[in-house]
């Protein structure tokens, strides 16, 4: 699944965004796809499902899209 068609889809129709990042994670664990589900869920009204996302986004044992880790993801932190 297309980390980008997924994205295409935030604004336009966040419930189909949702059901994509959720099938992209289930193949590849990264920081960008937990936070931008947090956003969907965010602009759909389910604040505590965005929270545990964005919550999974800055967890240093997540990786970024490219596999690199790091102990600080500042955005985010700011989405926090």
């Amino acid at each position: 699944m297309s980390f980008d068609k997924a994205v295409k889809y935030m604004s336009i129709s966040p419930d189909k965004a949702i059901a994509l990042f959720k099938k992209f994670l289930k193949e590849q664990d990264c920081k960008e796809a937990w936070l931008n589900l947090g956003t969907c869920y965010k602009n759909v009204d389910k604040v505590d499902l965005a929270i545990q996302c964005v919550d999974k986004a800055n967890d240093p044992k997540t990786p970024f899209h490219d596999g690199k880790f790091s102990p600080i993801y500042p955005i985010g932190l700011n989405n926090r």
